[in-house]
């Protein structure tokens, strides 16, 4: 698969491959209690940057690089994406023990 910013390591390609549709971030953001403007700045972006990737449909179109940022800032916080051979596509939130 290409990953369309450079990088050759297996495991950021397939990291990517997890978090492929808008619908998801969206639905991590909600699990989460996150607003846009939190998850923008977990992630190190601009505001208006999240809100269009968030507003396209569909399998993400972003730049890797910054695809990987939202999908990083979202798996720390407890986020788990997934994709099954059928096409459908989910959000898991890993609780965290007290």
């Amino acid at each position: 698969m290409s990953n369309g910013g450079g990088l050759s390591s297996g495991i950021e390609s397939e990291t990517l491959w997890r978090m492929r549709y808008s619908a998801q971030i969206r639905a991590a953001r909600a699990l989460l209690g996150w607003s846009q403007t939190q998850l923008a700045r977990r992630a190190g972006l601009g505001l208006a940057t999240l809100q269009r990737i968030e507003r396209d449909e569909g399998i993400e179109k972003g730049k890797f690089s910054t695809v990987i940022k939202i999908q990083k800032a979202l798996e720390q916080a407890g986020i788990h994406f997934t994709e099954d051979d059928t096409g459908e596509i989910g959000v898991r939130l890993k609780m965290r023990t007290r």
